[in-house]
């Protein structure tokens, strides 16, 4: 061999192990690199494992889920074929009851308009028997009243004839007195006067003398016994006696010595219990009796149409004995609003009457309807009435409630 050839041998024998030693570095090099990432890669081929067990058993769960979602969905199409039987029948049936709704309906407001007419028609008869209720009761008051004056003037008939038997009782003594004095001027003349039946004559003339000064008793007054007063402008005791006058009252007086037909003077709580307790009342005795030893009165206005009650002679003030008329013309102007609200007040009344009367209502006992321009009257009436009464009770609060005459406290 050349020696050319020799060292390009030996320069390739040397390259070659050369290539050989940097070959086996960086192999040595990657496969520590390789071990790291094969480590890596195992432990990552692990975790993989894992989770494909994992994995499978979900899937496996899933799968039973599957299969019971399918079986229940097979359940739930036969039930949403049987809902959808069952929708169709429920629309048929709405159908039917939507018409059932309507045919209601058209009843419903049939039945709400007879119910609108059905109730104005209430309130109507509600109203008239209101109005009735409260006429029925003041003509039972009024019937009680009259009742009450015809059992008094039946005890007064009885009273007067039994005060005429004793009149015609006394009309005989008097006849036989009368003979027995003719008879006993016969005598006289006969006798020429004897003075013993002068004697007896002159006893009697002083019997009767005495009996006359007791009766006369009562009436001997002192300064004490007797106080003067006006009267309110309320016109309970009219036309006879008024608040333009003053009465003289016996303050200190026998309460047997007060008769039928007096006028007295008691505290108004003995009928009224919400009375004023200085307040007092004076009225007339239209009835008297005499109850376990003490006397009791039933006094009434001569303008009332009902007396107050019994009230024991405890309770009395006095009796008038004397009267002084329009002794307080300063009372004039309150007591005509007063009589002026009155007399519309009647008036008012009287109209309603006469419309019942009119329409066929003579019984105050019967209600009584009134339909079209005969109940829009009644109405009208029954506003009348209505506004004179709080007028003529706005005078009458006044006429209570003046402090001295001429005083008009409120505006009506």
């Amino acid at each position: 061999m050349s020696r050319r050839t020799v060292i390009a041998v030996a320069c390739v024998s040397g390259l070659l192990v050369l290539l050989l030693f940097s070959a086996v570095g960086y192999l040595w090099t990657q496969r520590a690199s390789l071990t790291a990432e094969l480590a890596v890669t195992t432990a990552m081929l692990t975790n993989t494992k894992d989770d494909l067990a994992q994995t499978e058993t979900i899937l496996q769960e899933t799968k039973d889920v599957l299969t019971s979602t399918e079986t229940t969905l097979g359940e739930t199409q036969a039930t949403l074929d049987d809902t959808r039987a069952d929708l169709v029948q429920t629309r048929t049936d709405m159908n039917e009851v939507t018409e059932e709704r309507n045919a209601v309906a058209e009843q419903l407001t049939q039945t709400q308009e007879e119910r609108d007419r059905y109730q104005a028609e209430a309130h109507r008869l509600s109203t008239a028997n209101k109005m009735l209720t409260d006429e029925k009761r003041t003509l039972t008051h009024e019937k009680i009243v009259l009742q009450g004056q015809h059992d008094h003037l039946q005890q007064q008939n009885g009273a007067l004839l039994t005060s005429n038997e004793r009149m015609e009782a006394r009309v005989d003594v008097a006849e036989r007195e009368r003979d027995t004095a003719r008879r006993d001027l016969t005598e006289l003349r006969a006798s020429m006067g004897s003075v013993q039946e002068l004697e007896r004559r002159a006893s009697r003339i002083r019997a009767e003398i005495s009996v006359l000064e007791d009766r006369r008793k009562p009436l001997i007054l002192s300064a004490n016994d007797t106080y003067v007063t006006g009267f309110q402008c309320t016109g309970s005791m009219e036309p006879r006696l008024t608040c333009l006058d003053e009465a003289e009252f016996l303050a200190d007086f026998q309460p047997e010595n007060i008769t039928l037909g007096a006028s007295i003077s008691f505290r108004s709580r003995a009928c009224w219990s919400d009375a004023p307790p200085n307040a007092n009342t004076m009225h007339r005795v239209v009835d008297i009796r005499y109850s376990s030893g003490a006397y009791y009165f039933w006094p009434k206005g001569d303008a009332n149409l009902s007396g107050d009650c019994w009230v024991p002679h405890t309770a009395v003030n006095g009796y008038i004995i004397a009267i002084f008329k329009n002794t307080r013309p300063e009372n004039a102007e309150l007591r005509n609003n007063v009589n002026t609200a009155k007399a519309r007040l009647v008036v008012a009344y009287d109209a309603a009457i006469a419309h019942r009367e009119a329409n066929g209502c003579h019984n105050p006992d019967v209600v009584c309807y009134f339909s079209g321009t005969a109940y829009t009257k009644w109405m009208q009436l029954d506003r009348a009435w209505k506004d004179a009464w709080n007028y003529y009770d706005c005078w009458y609060q006044n006429a209570v409630d003046s402090k001295y005459p001429g005083h008009i406290p409120h505006t009506c």
